[in-house]
């Protein structure tokens, strides 16, 4: 080939390139231009898609709907209330949606986001659902979410103080001019009229909610005390005549909701043992001394047990007390709780030795200690917690726990009143592990005229760094308002036993030998 004719094929050469080049382009546009581009709605459902790109979308629909915009064949609300309930879906997309919905141009959208708040608010997880509800329901003076901001209120918020709890603004910003303390209790005296479902009793669970909020800003209970002595008696409210029956009777106001609701069992006319049970302790409290005027529930047992057992500890003074049980606990070998573990920030490990906390005790709960102390101590109480740690050990699903009371012969002989340890064990669902305890609700229900509450660290044979309640037993025995003890192996044969209460109070009593 001559040079000419090299240079043509050249060039022909590389004008074939070319529109290769230019046919793969067009190619690739055609392909582009046929593949559809997700619209906004997509992007808010779709997934794979970041959170930031979706919230983004959200935020992008909001102003296409202000500008008037119409949307496609499936409504955003739609869209939006599945992502809603949906909790594996992002806090922020989910709290984006939810604010979208609760300002929508639409009223009759806006009222049924409002419904769907509601619901969800009393055990919404996400902080950031919460304050997107809150922060509506405040500034737009929805007083009819007053209700539902105390529920979720109620729920115990480590790491947040009562100043940080977004319920608490939006219960002041939808009552201006009144106390936080009294709109509470308007919740209380007056909870939403909702039918029973699967065996709830809504009305009561509103009640109980409302007084566990009251129990954080109200600790000691005086100013409910107070709020009971002014409200006018309400025929058929078993609740509030309970609560008074109680202060007139017993001395003694529930602080938390569980404490309500054991004092709502307490009183119930089905309960034939308790009506009888309710007459001895009433007649036991009169003979305690005047001065004493900080009884919980939790110390009423030990009272009515005492007046029938041994009627010189009624009479004893705080100082008397004191004395009493340091010569019980005299000569004992303690076991202090040395296991690291999680605590809120500023959490500080205090002693467990009686007379470095005596000072957190009152005349009840020393009292309470003594006759505690006197109850496990029962030849047929060691073996029987024996033989229960035993299982319990053999056992890794699960920690175990039960009930200490005190039970009458069958002569009905107050004087022969033995003490008696039931075991209730956890149902399979509430078998989390073999190092947590949950309390069953045939445990909670059987309890009303327990001494106390108990359960088991006994992994293992030598287990005394676990010697003591941990946190979560801690905030058991705050909320439910009980006594409670945990036996913990420490050795061949000898279990050490801990009594704590409310208040993150825990007093070593010991080690606890195996009867021979």
């Amino acid at each position: 080939m001559n040079v000419a004719g090299r240079v043509n094929a050249a060039g022909w050469s590389r004008l074939l390139s070319m529109v290769g080049v230019v046919m793969a382009a067009a190619m690739m546009t055609a392909c582009a231009s046929t593949r559809p581009e997700k619209n906004t709605l997509t992007v808010v459902r779709d997934r794979s898609e970041s959170a930031a790109k979706r919230i983004k979308a959200v935020e992008q629909i909001r102003e296409e709907q202000s500008a008037g915009a119409r949307m496609g064949a499936i409504a955003p609300r739609d869209v939006y209330k599945e992502i809603a309930w949906t909790v594996m879906e992002p806090a922020k997309l989910r709290a984006a949606v939810v604010d979208s919905l609760l300002n929508d141009r639409d009223e009759k959208v806006v009222a049924d986001a409002k419904e769907m708040a509601k619901l969800m608010l009393p055990k919404e997880a996400a902080r950031e659902v919460v304050v997107a509800i809150c922060k509506n329901a405040g500034t737009k003076g929805w007083t009819d979410f007053i209700p539902a901001i105390v529920r979720s209120y109620s729920r115990s918020l480590p790491g947040f103080s009562e100043e940080e709890r977004v319920e608490r603004k939006a219960l002041v910003d939808l009552n201006p001019g009144k106390s936080l303390e009294q709109t509470v209790f308007d919740v209380f005296m007056n909870p939403p009229k909702v039918p029973p479902t699967e065996g709830i009793d809504w009305t009561m669970r509103y009640r109980a909610d409302a007084w566990d909020v009251l129990a954080r800003i109200d600790p000691d209970g005086t100013t409910r005390s107070g709020f009971l002595d002014a409200v006018q008696a309400v025929k058929g409210d078993v609740v509030l005549d309970g609560l008074r029956a109680a202060k007139a009777d017993l001395r003694a106001v529930p602080i938390t909701g569980e404490e309500l609701t054991w004092l709502a069992s307490l009183r119930s006319p089905q309960k034939k043992d308790n009506a009888a049970w309710w007459q001895r302790a009433a007649q036991a409290v009169a003979k305690v001394p005047a001065s004493v005027t900080e009884l919980r529930l939790r110390h009423i047992e030990a009272v009515r047990w005492a007046a029938s057992n041994k009627p010189e500890l009624l009479v004893m003074s705080r100082d008397t007390l004191v004395e009493a049980v340091g010569k019980r606990l005299a000569g004992r070998t303690m076991y202090q709780r040395s296991v690291k573990e999680v605590r809120a920030p500023g959490t500080v490990t205090k002693s467990e030795l009686f007379e470095k906390r005596v000072s957190e005790l009152s005349w009840g709960d020393l009292l309470s200690i003594e006759v505690i102390d006197e109850a496990i101590h029962q030849p047929q109480v060691v073996s029987a917690l024996f033989a229960q740690s035993e299982a319990d050990r053999a056992d890794t699903s699960t920690e175990y726990g039960g009930l200490l009371a005190w039970k009458q012969s069958a002569a009905k002989d107050a004087a022969a009143e033995h003490a008696v340890v039931m075991v209730y064990m956890p149902r399979s669902a509430q078998r989390v592990s073999d190092t947590q305890f949950i309390a069953s609700d045939d445990m909670i229900v059987a309890s009303d005229l327990a001494l106390a509450h108990y359960h088991f660290h006994v992994q293992k044979e030598r287990n005394a760094e676990y010697a003591g309640p941990s946190a979560g037993d801690l905030q058991y025995a705050a909320r439910f308002g009980r006594s409670c003890l945990v036996f913990t192996s420490v050795s061949d044969g000898v279990m050490a036993v801990d009594y704590y209460q409310s208040g993150d109070v825990v007093i070593d009593l010991g080690g606890y030998l195996r009867a021979k």
